[in-house]
């Protein structure tokens, strides 16, 4: 007899010795999901039909090496999910929740990550151009050797990310325009200590790479 119970108004997965939510388009979590690789076939063909996965559960799936593109997971749980080296470009993850994802090489540009958490998430060398990353929490990430050409990073939590041999980052990241206005420069600030030492992280940065007018501006903040 199928397991109905619910966590909230998610189902568990259908192993009776499982307490898991189960993925969406699954009755059953990852781990129990006897034909992954149907199953992840299933889901790239409904999300690239235009179907909306806005706030699917999608916990600790491996989705590697795939074509993504204009996809909608707005407030999708992809906590702990492999997406290396996948292809979303122009995608809308904002909201979404990427704690721990692995995102390793994968291709973001133009994609809208606005207010998501990629606390500790792996974001070695993706390409975020043109990605919006504001209100995002950014912390303990590591986005070492990554392309943030015209990403919008404007209030975004970065404490103790990795920020070694990034590409294309300036002041201007951590701008906003309203109306046709640049605003104010700045960080997630909420939290004085790791404010400052975020301010303090992108200060070393700047200074590294001989950008000294936005080394200037990160030490004012700091």
């Amino acid at each position: 007899m199928a397991n109905i119970s619910k966590i909230g108004n998610e189902l568990v997965c259908n192993n009776p010795s499982c307490k898991l939510k189960a993925i969406s388009l699954s009755e059953n979590c990852w781990k129990h999901t006897n034909d992954k690789i149907s199953y992840i076939e299933k889901l790239k063909k409904y999300l690239l039909s235009g179907e909306s996965g806005e706030n699917f559960i999608l916990q600790k799936i491996v989705l590697r090496d795939s074509d993504l593109i204009r996809v909608n997971l707005k407030g999708a749980d992809l906590t702990q999910s492999d997406l290396t080296n996948t292809n979303f470009s122009y995608s809308d993850f904002s909201s979404a929740n990427l704690i721990g994802s692995n995102l390793q090489g994968c291709d973001l540009t133009g994609s809208n990550l606005k207010s998501c958490d990629l606390t500790r998430a792996n974001m070695k060398s993706v390409r975020l151009w043109h990605a919006d990353l504001s209100h995002a929490n950014i912390a303990e990430a590591d986005l070492n050797e990554s392309d943030l050409w015209n990403c919008q990073l404007y209030e975004s939590r970065l404490w103790h990310t990795g920020l070694k041999n990034i590409k294309s980052l300036t002041k201007q990241n951590f701008s906003k325009t309203i109306l046709g206005f640049i605003s104010r420069e700045k960080i997630d600030e909420k939290g004085v200590m790791s404010a400052q030492e975020s301010y303090l992280a992108l200060k070393q940065y700047f200074i590294e790479n001989g950008r000294y007018r936005e080394a200037s501006w990160a030490s004012f903040k700091e």
